[in-house]
C-alpha cells in the first residue's frame, strides 16, 4: 500500500510570462503484504564440494546445500516503509511573440542513493503547422545534453518527435544516455 501526491501551482505574471512550481511523487509505500527479513550472524567457513569425488558415484548422487547447513538463516516477517523518490520543480515560460517562446526548468530529485539536480533551457519556434525547438540540459557529470523537438499539427491530430542528448547518436559508445520519442496525439 502506498500513497503518492503531485502538487503544482502556476502564476501568470503578465501576458508573456508564466512561472510555475511543483512537487511530484510526495509520499511513501508501506510494505506489509508478507514481507520477509533474512538474517544470519557469525563467521562461517565453507570449503566447498569436491566434484571429482562425486563423478565416480553412479547411484544415489545427492548434493545437499551445505551452505544452508552451515549458515543458520533466521526468517521473520517485518513490515517497513520507503519514501518515494520525490521531485521538486521550478520553472518559467516566456512568449517573446507569436512565433518564439522560451522555457526554463530546474528539477531537484531525492533518490534512494542521494540527490540529483537538473537545469533545462529550451527555445521553441512556431510555424503554421509545425513547431520546432531545441533544448539544453545540464546535470551532474553531463554538460552536453542537447535535444530537439518537432510537432506537426494536422487538424485534431499531432505527430511529434523528441530527442534527448542527440550528440549521443553520433558517438553512442561514449554516451551514457540517448533518448528518442515518436508519438501522436488526438485532441478535440
Amino acid at each position: 500500500r502506498g500513497l503518492g501526491i503531485d502538487l503544482g501551482v502556476s502564476w501568470q505574471i503578465d501576458e508573456k510570462l508564466l512561472l510555475m512550481a511543483g512537487a511530484s511523487d510526495l509520499g511513501s509505500i508501506t510494505w506489509d503484504f508478507n514481507p520477509k527479513k533474512y538474517t544470519s550472524n557469525g563467521k562461517f567457513a565453507f570449503e566447498g564440494v569436491d566434484i571429482i569425488d562425486l563423478l565416480g558415484e553412479k547411484d544415489n548422487i545427492a548434493i545437499s546445500d551445505t551452505l544452508l547447513d552451515i549458515i543458520k538463516v533466521k526468517t521473520e516477517s517485518e513490515s517497513y516503509n520507503t519514501t518515494l523518490n520525490s521531485r521538486l520543480h521550478v520553472g518559467g515560460f516566456y512568449e517573446l511573440n507569436s512565433r518564439w517562446s522560451f522555457n526554463a526548468l530546474y528539477t531537484f530529485q531525492k533518490r534512494f542513493d542521494g540527490y540529483a539536480n537538473q537545469l533545462s533551457l529550451s527555445a521553441l519556434m512556431k510555424f503554421s503547422l509545425l513547431h520546432a525547438g531545441i533544448s539544453y540540459s545540464i546535470s551532474k557529470n553531463n554538460f552536453t545534453s542537447f535535444g530537439i523537438y518537432s510537432k506537426l499539427n494536422a487538424g485534431p491530430f499531432s505527430l511529434y518527435l523528441h530527442g534527448e542528448n542527440i550528440t549521443g547518436f553520433f558517438n553512442p559508445l561514449k554516451s551514457r544516455t540517448v533518448g528518442l520519442r515518436l508519438g501522436t496525439t488526438l485532441g478535440f
